[in-house]
């Protein structure tokens, strides 16, 4: 009898015991911290969003199941659980509310993000070009922004619209304010392509212009070269020594409008490659450059020769290094010999 009565007690308690094992699997929600969850939520991706609110929603349903009567009787055990199934209600229902928020948050963070670069885009589209470089830059960034629509954009847009989806789903509400961001963002497609295509026939009224100069572009560098040949030619003539410094100076005038000449033919070639148009030969530039080039080392010599020896003779024994002056005028005296017997061999004044 006594055995009985021992296992019939024991069998009262376990009856408690299930039901608060039951209870305490709700005890992560018993209490809730805001600011860590917020916190946390910032980081999260929208299947956390949507795994989490799927879980709230079962254990809201389960709540409900669970604690279906205030009073809940347990074999012949009388449990109370009027305020435990309201905290926990009350704790769901803040929860449910701060996932909201965050969910506007985030909509709102990538509406801001997707509204900031399509400005970014405008102001590109907007921007004139300075010459037919810039131009055909421009042309191919609008050209390039349909495929971006189709892709790039349409990956955001599709974001935003399943968080409203989600929103919705859990009768979430958000002011008129907020959606209107939305909306404005879904239209931000159709913005950027017409911006696209009214800049694209910008470009062809621009490309007409950019003709005009290059062709007088062409002209100018023709001209140059042709003066920069004659001034050549009249220098390479000149023989008289005592005038180093001013024959030398004009070499050297010469050298820096051949290097002009090259950079504007590379300029050249490279816009008319742009508009697909026949490619100008400027190789004359480089045999100007070969003419010019042993002239301009004899009278630099010279040039040289000048500034450097009276310092040397005339200046303290100490201040010269003598390998670094004997290895300039060996080098200075191959570089003449081999002139003279090649390059000026038929060049007597020289």
């Amino acid at each position: 009898m006594t055995e009985q009565i021992i296992k019939y007690s024991e069998l009262l308690l376990e009856v408690p015991k299930t039901f608060l094992k039951k209870v305490e699997a709700f005890r992560h929600y018993i209490e809730v911290n805001s600011d860590k969850l917020k916190s946390k939520l910032k980081k999260a991706t929208f299947e956390d969003f949507k795994k989490d609110l799927l879980n709230l929603r079962d254990t809201q349903n389960e709540v409900e199941r669970v604690f279906h009567k205030d009073i809940l009787k347990c074999g012949i055990v009388l449990i109370d659980v009027k305020n435990i199934k309201e905290l926990l209600l009350k704790n769901i229902k803040e929860l449910y509310e701060i996932y909201k928020v965050m969910l506007i948050y985030k909509i709102d963070q990538e509406n801001e993000d997707i509204s900031t670069e399509v400005q970014s885009i405008l102001t590109r589209l907007k921007k004139k070009p300075e010459n037919l470089e810039e131009l055909d830059e421009l042309r191919q960034y609008a050209n390039s922004l349909d495929e971006y629509i189709k892709t790039n954009m349409k990956e955001k847009i599709d974001a935003i619209r399943a968080k409203l989806n989600l929103m919705e789903d859990y009768m979430f509400k958000m002011s008129p304010e907020d959606f209107e961001k939305s909306w404005r963002s879904f239209g931000l497609p159709s913005r950027v392509a017409y911006k696209a295509e009214k800049c694209l026939k910008k470009l062809i009224g621009l490309e007409k212009n950019f003709q005009d100069d290059l062709m007088k572009q062409q002209e100018d560098l023709a001209a140059e070269i042709h003066e920069i040949d004659v001034e050549l030619e009249i220098i390479m003539k000149e023989d008289n020594y005592e005038k180093y410094e001013q024959v030398s100076y004009m070499f050297s005038q010469i050298g820096e409008r051949l290097d002009r000449a090259q950079r504007e033919a590379e300029v050249v070639n490279r816009r008319q490659n742009i508009l697909k148009w026949k490619v100008d030969d400027y190789s004359e530039i480089e045999k100007i450059r070969a003419r010019w080039a042993p002239f301009n080392k004899v009278w630099s010599l010279a040039h040289e020769y000048h500034l450097k020896i009276p310092n040397i003779m005339n200046g303290p024994l100490s201040s010269v290094d003598k390998d670094t002056i004997t290895n300039e005028i060996i080098e200075a005296w191959n570089d003449l010999f081999k002139l003279e017997k090649q390059t000026f061999k038929i060049v007597p004044h020289m």
